[in-house]
């Protein structure tokens, strides 16, 4: 058996498992993964608005509980930047269909099929971390939000 000191817990707030020492609630994971889940359903309801599912969570959730916040703030800085990258990539690669008389449609669906998989896989894999009480930072992601 060691005598080493055992070092407290970082008080720096909240992390990626929740307050200092603290185990997140399961109501805390579940309105986590509710906010990466939400860019999905809003996504799909509301046509490419991913954005206001995690916008609704982090406006009612930012002031009062830490660990929430912290996880829809992040699915809400990945929706925005992806829905903003989708409508940009959208247009540059619609523009060069109608430039290239159609041929360009060899490149804009498979593109828009790989970056939607990986849309929904990484906010998928976001709400599966958030269930387990763990914490997720996407990539490709501007942090708008903070």
């Amino acid at each position: 058996m060691s005598d080493a000191p055992v070092p407290p817990p970082p008080a720096d707030g909240p992390g990626p498992g929740g307050p200092a020492g603290m185990a997140p609630t399961s109501d805390q994971k579940n309105w986590s993964a509710g906010a990466h889940a939400s860019g999905i359903v809003s996504g799909f309801l509301l046509g490419g608005l991913a954005f206001v599912g995690p916008l609704v969570v982090w406006l009612v959730k930012k002031d009062n509980d830490p660990y929430v916040a912290e996880h829809a703030r992040e699915a809400l800085n990945f929706q925005i930047t992806w829905t903003i990258g989708g409508y940009v990539l959208f247009a540059v690669l619609g523009v060069l269909s109608v430039v290239t008389l159609g041929l360009g449609l060899l490149l804009f669906i498979p593109a828009g099929l790989l970056l939607g998989a990986a849309w929904l896989w990484f906010s998928v894999k976001a709400a599966i971390a958030a269930t387990n009480g763990q914490g997720y930072r996407y990539p490709l992601t501007v942090r708008l939000v903070n």
